[in-house]
């Protein structure tokens, strides 16, 4: 029996889909979705808007996405028939290795959820992630999201307490939430600087709204810094730890301030924050016993139960009376 013409052309797209499985973003309402040759990989995540008070996210660009979606695959898409990498508004680009590389060698101007492949031709799968392409310059890989109302990311006591931020194992989804998560980013894409983000109160509705920062931080991948767990103490480039969060309350002495921040002398009973500022009460630089933070993945020993982001302080008061304040917030570390 003869087929119907109709009938012949759609087994032959189903065939030319087959022959070519990619990444396909081209649409502009749908989440992003990732695929192999054997199916193994699968991720899904939706784009978000909203960046708060430096920057709002999702606003469109005249590069070469006009929105970030996908679709099953790429034949008959305008544009994308045979791509073999990431079909962005009708255009077939590369799957690029960071979102940095999509922003340098792409031009792709609007924040989403993308597929990057850090190892490139490496025997790492690519995998989705949120790139936010707007604030701050753009480029930004999202790479730890962090609950501090929660211990997930607590900065842990050596030898007794698991601790995350030393394990490269991730968790979570990649869409940009408040919901806590380590992706595959955090251990695989190199920096030379972090942004940090704190939102308080955390509003759960809605797209997130936190503040944010920009420091120089230079490693191979994130992770690479916090497994050495060793302090390195630099300046943010923009913001300030303070107007991260504006109602916590900090300390006036010490104020220092990085990567795997403590007391100099540490017997892990004070402050300590892995990307923040501690404080003391005490003029100097030597940190005898600070009793306050603001930033991501911290600890602080008057807190039985002490928040993992946000802002907390044992001494509160114009005069220092004894007392806590704590400014539990929602954080978000991007790399760059």
């Amino acid at each position: 029996m003869m087929l119907r013409a109709s009938v012949v052309a759609q087994l032959l797209w189903l065939a030319a889909c087959a022959r070519n499985p990619a990444f396909d973003l081209g649409g502009a309402d749908g989440p992003a979705t990732t695929s192999s040759a054997s199916g193994a990989l699968e991720t899904s995540g939706e784009a978000a808007s909203g960046e708060g008070v430096t920057s709002s996210e999702g606003a469109s660009g005249d590069g070469v996405t006009g929105g970030v979606a996908t679709s099953t695959g790429t034949s008959g898409i305008s544009g994308c028939d045979g791509c073999e990498g990431t079909c962005i508004a009708g255009s077939c680009v590369p799957v690029a290795a960071s979102c940095l590389a999509y922003r340098d060698e792409h031009g792709v101007q609007v924040s989403g959820v993308y597929p990057i492949d850090p190892d490139g031709a490496g025997p790492g799968a690519p995998f989705m992630v949120h790139c936010e392409m707007v604030a701050d310059g753009g480029g930004w890989t999202l790479v730890v999201k962090v609950d501090g109302r929660a211990k997930t990311f607590q900065y842990a006591l050596p030898d007794v307490e698991l601790d995350h931020w030393d394990d490269p194992d991730s968790f979570g989804e990649p869409a940009y939430d408040h919901t806590e998560a380590k992706l595959p980013s955090y251990a695989s894409v190199p920096l030379s600087e972090l942004r940090v983000g704190l939102e308080y109160p955390v509003v759960e509705a809605g797209a997130p709204q936190p503040n944010t920062l920009v420091m120089p931080a230079q490693g191979p991948s994130l992770h690479a810094l916090m497994a050495a767990d060793q302090a390195l103490e630099v300046a943010p480039s923009t913001g300030s730890w303070q107007a991260l969060v504006p109602d916590a309350l900090l300390q006036v002495g010490c104020l220092r301030q990085g990567l795997n921040i403590r007391m100099k002398v540490d017997d892990y009973g004070s402050a300590r924050v892995r990307i923040g500022v501690i404080a003391d009460n005490q003029g100097d630089q030597v940190c005898i016993d600070p009793d306050s933070y603001i930033g991501v993945g911290a600890r602080v020993h008057c807190n039985s139960f002490s928040g993992s982001a946000g802002g907390e302080s044992c001494w509160v008061g114009p005069q220092m009376d004894s007392g806590l304040a704590a400014r539990l917030a929602f954080g978000y570390v991007w790399v760059r």
